[in-house]
């Protein structure tokens, strides 16, 4: 009996190990690839959250994998190098993942100098336009300007195109060796706030904002572009820049994440960014500019479903994702119980059936050996009983009979020595009296 409650008892601990095994892996911080740009700002953005994190003891950590440029983000995630991807929607997008968080909206901006004479696209043909790298992703926007040129039926070789550096661009339009400057980020920060006031003193006024033109068209025809609004004043100076509301389009750059990534851990991952972004903020003011994307199922750029549950309040709660395993935990725990108790069961009721099978085979022996004086007889019945006797004690150190039962059989015992002995006394007396009436003497004298 002890030996079974001993089974039962080591099985319920195993389950309960296994239990508590899964769920320290469950709990364990989850590390999670992300690729981006060489030397661009999410590199350091991101190599800092996860630092935050980890002081953090958050469910998320971020291990970050460099790469040259944009199209290298997109191949790592399509290869399965690596699990998150920081990618601008004018690039080519990974088929194998969706949108998590939107890091930041880049507004696009064409800007001549105040005396340049240029007004509109159609006054830059013949010009030299400088293209200012967005430092941000590392990119250029060569393609997006060939776009907005060929809305305005300006030929892309009717212009020249030439990077250049914030730095040089004001002297570069002094000198009159740029016409216009093209720069792509964040309005009212980084390369465009610089761009402008580089654009600025380089004239004798206020900068020009060179429409885009066609921005809803230009919105409507590409996945990756999308129309906004530049609200005037949106950069410092003496006067409101721009004058007035501007309308642009912009791109959009996105964390992706793989779309084998559980739900769960995309949700904990979107919930993570959001945390760290007012702590990254400080050394970082873009990550202010990291928002929720669109969850619309007719979105241009789907989100992952993970993100889309956290963003609308749907995530499953801890009991509604594990509520099918506790429910077949419980089921297998009901199981191994009804089986243990079944072994119990049927190892107490074979040994309660061996030990009345002994009680009634020495109570019988019991009763012949008060109903025999046959020597031979009682050796046998001492045998037998002596044989019971050993086969008991034998399975009560096995702990299949309790101190009751050995006590009952050994009070049983005592009494079948006892009424073997007494039936052996009677056989030695009648012995001896015959042997004593058998005597020489008896004979003579009688």
């Amino acid at each position: 009996m002890r030996r079974t409650l001993l089974a039962a008892v080591t099985i319920c601990l195993a389950i309960l190990a296994l239990a508590g095994l899964a769920f320290y892996l469950y709990g364990r911080p989850s590390v999670l690839r992300v690729a981006v740009v060489t030397g661009s700002v999410d590199q350091d953005l991101m190599r800092d959250a996860s630092r935050i994190l980890a002081k953090e003891r958050a469910a998320i950590r971020f291990a970050v994998v460099p790469v040259n440029d944009a199209s290298a983000v997109t191949k790592a995630m399509d290869a399965g190098a690596v699990d998150l991807g920081i990618v601008s929607s004018d690039q080519p997008l990974p088929e194998t993942a969706k949108t998590v968080v939107v890091m930041r909206k880049n507004a696009l901006f064409l800007m001549a100098a105040s005396d340049a004479g240029i007004t509109t696209i159609a006054d830059l043909k013949g010009k030299t336009i400088g293209l200012v790298e967005e430092s941000m992703s590392g990119t250029g926007y060569a393609h997006m300007l060939e776009s907005i040129l060929a809305r305005q039926d300006l030929a892309v070789n009717a212009v020249t195109m030439t990077p250049v550096s914030v730095t040089n661009a004001a002297a570069m339009l002094r000198e009159k060796s740029l016409a216009a400057v093209f720069v792509a980020g964040v309005p009212g920060d980084g390369p465009v706030a610089d761009s402008v006031h580089a654009v600025a003193s380089a004239g004798a006024g206020e900068p020009v904002f060179i429409p885009i033109g066609h921005t809803v068209i230009l919105a409507q025809n590409s996945i990756g572009y999308e129309q906004m609004t530049i609200s005037a004043g949106t950069f410092s100076g003496a006067i409101a820049r721009p004058a007035q509301d501007l309308e642009t389009i912009a791109v959009t750059v996105r964390l992706f994440a793989s779309t084998t990534l559980r739900d769960t851990l995309i949700g904990a991952l979107a919930r993570a960014m959001f945390s760290v972004k007012p702590k990254l903020a400080g050394a970082y003011p873009v990550a202010l500019r990291i928002q929720a994307p669109s969850t619309s199922k007719d979105a241009t750029l789907p989100v992952h479903p993970g993100a889309a549950a956290y963003l609308d309040g749907e995530e499953e709660s801890f009991f509604d994702r594990f509520s099918e395993l506790f429910y077949l935990g419980a089921m297998v725990l009901s199981v191994i119980g009804s089986a243990v108790a079944a072994m119990a069961s049927h190892l107490s009721s074979g040994s309660k059936r061996e030990y009345r099978a002994y009680v009634t085979r020495l109570l019988e022996i019991l009763r012949l050996a008060r109903l025999t004086n046959d020597p031979a007889m009682l050796r046998l019945l001492q045998l037998e009983a002596d044989n019971i006797f050993a086969d008991f004690m034998a399975a009560a150190s096995a702990q299949k009979h309790d101190e009751q039962r050995v006590s009952t059989l050994g009070l049983i015992i005592g009494q079948v020595h006892q009424a073997l002995a007494d039936s052996r006394s009677g056989t030695a007396g009648a012995a001896q009296r015959i042997q004593k009436s058998d005597s020489p003497e008896l004979r003579s004298a009688s």
